[in-house]
């Protein structure tokens, strides 16, 4: 029995006493190493012109005095704010000046039925909408302010801001709806890194904000919606900062955090569904599950401290699946060529999936909604039925709180005064239009005939993920 202990002991991770550390205070040091996480460095990477980030203040202040979120941060730009400040963005000292810089959990955070839940997508994050008003507000703070102010360092990091926003505001390439990120933003840095021109038809590729409950075993597999990006080596953790200007000589000094960090990702938990759950149609919605869903998305076991065990997603060939195919689209070989030849080519590598998605791992599923890899679906309810049978619009304000959760349907609440009847006549961010480019939500039409009994069956278990 000695033995076995001290082979457990050398293979975990020790608090002070040396003793192996619980897995749930693992996942506290990761969550509050997650909230102060940021990738600025030597005045590059995520961040807006100097001094800018003191009109963060009068949120602050607006939250402290009223009690409420401060409407633009959170409906315009779907900024997340706990208390008073506002998620993941920072006010860092660099030589002298105040610079706002976006943190990790600004996107991989979020609220789902009113609940601030670190490791979930950003559900109304809108990179395209903080790019183009970031640009016009930098483009005119800069000419308002005086050249006499201006070090040489202060002038890098704005116009290494400025160039970042122009980026993220592309009408062609960036992302159309709240709660999407485009990777066209990622995949235009190594044709930079080439010298090569973009090609004017590269799709856009949305994607929901991936959340990171059993992270350490997906990256395994890969790290994204298509299960491309090998998450052993750490580059593709710190790509969005290459986008935004970082240099590979600023990441290369900073590269021994990443490996770590990655690793410590592997012990956040999910959040428990926080409502009541019926057993009893649980328990039957488990069999059905392991009969027919568990194929793609697998087995769910916990240990003796009742935590859910990690396994690795399985990878499902797009002519199965059928969901969306934006974001696969231009994964060819010129441009896995440009990965393989990029100054970062150690760090940065793809795996050799294509033309796959990665179905996902379901933990706290409950709270990721809407679904599917681009967000298309608002519900469990909906993406059980045929898929001209689903909502074609649907709004996402407010969708991470407490007024948005439907239980029945498991997701986000569409009835109602957030009801979308028809297509909007004008588009709107908040608006999720499955007829846009990259936003359909046709595919995946598994288990569509079952009777209604059966499917709420199914989505009782889902809860108990």
């Amino acid at each position: 029995m000695r033995s076995i202990l001290l082979l457990i002991a050398a293979l975990s991770p020790l608090n002070g006493y040396g003793m192996p550390e619980s897995r749930m205070v693992r996942d506290q040091k990761i969550k509050s190493e997650l909230l102060g996480l940021h990738f600025f460095h030597k005045g590059l990477g995520m961040h807006i012109a100097p001094d800018l980030i003191k009109f963060v203040e009068v949120a602050k202040k607006y939250s402290r005095s009223s009690g409420k979120d401060f409407g633009p941060l959170k409906h315009r730009y779907g900024i997340t704010q706990n208390g008073v400040d506002p998620v993941g963005l920072f006010s860092i000292q660099y030589e002298g000046m105040n610079v706002g810089v976006l943190g990790c959990v600004a996107c991989h955070s979020g609220k789902a039925a009113g609940q601030f839940i670190i490791g979930i997508g950003n559900k109304n994050i809108d990179v395209g909408r903080i790019g183009g008003d970031a640009f016009l507000g930098q483009k005119f703070w800069k000419t308002i302010t005086p050249e006499v102010r201006k070090s040489e360092a202060y002038k890098r990091v704005e116009d290494s801001a400025i160039s970042f926003t122009r980026e993220l505001k592309d009408p062609k390439r960036g992302n159309l709806t709240q709660g999407l990120v485009p990777t066209s933003v990622i995949r235009k840095w190594f044709y930079r890194m080439a010298n090569e021109p973009y090609p004017e038809s590269m799709p856009r590729g949305a994607v929901k904000v991936p959340h990171l409950f059993g992270y350490g075993e997906k990256r395994k597999v890969g790290q994204f919606a298509d299960a491309g990006g090998n998450g052993i080596l750490p580059g593709w953790g710190i790509a969005v900062e290459l986008a935004a200007g970082q240099t590979p000589e600023n990441v290369r000094e900073y590269a021994h955090r990443l490996e770590p960090l990655e690793a410590g990702l592997g012990d956040l938990l999910p959040p428990k569904y926080p409502f009541q759950i019926n057993l009893e149609r649980a328990a039957r919605g488990k069999l059905a599950f392991e009969a027919t869903c568990a194929g793609c998305h697998g087995r769910y076991e916990r240990d003796a401290e009742g935590l859910p065990i990690y396994l690795p997603p399985k990878v499902i060939p797009w002519a199965k699946v059928k969901t969306d195919h934006d974001r696969l689209e231009q994964l060819d070989e010129h441009f896995l060529g440009l990965i393989r030849t990029s100054p970062l080519s150690d760090l940065i590598q793809q795996t050799q999936n294509q033309d796959s998605y990665a179905a996902p791992r379901l933990h706290a599923v409950w709270a990721r909604f809407p679904y599917l890899h681009n967000g298309s679906i608002p519900s469990v309810s909906d993406l059980l039925k045929p898929a001209a049978e689903r909502t074609r619009y649907f709004s996402l304000r407010d969708a991470g709180e407490r007024e948005r959760f439907d239980e029945d349907s498991l997701g986000l609440r569409v009835k109602g005064r957030h009801e979308v009847r028809g297509k909007p006549a004008l588009h709107s961010r908040e608006i999720y239009d499955t007829t846009l480019q990259g936003q359909s939500n046709q595919g995946h039409e598994f288990q569509t005939t079952l009777d209604a009994s059966a499917k709420q069956d199914l989505i009782e278990y889902l809860k108990t993920l």
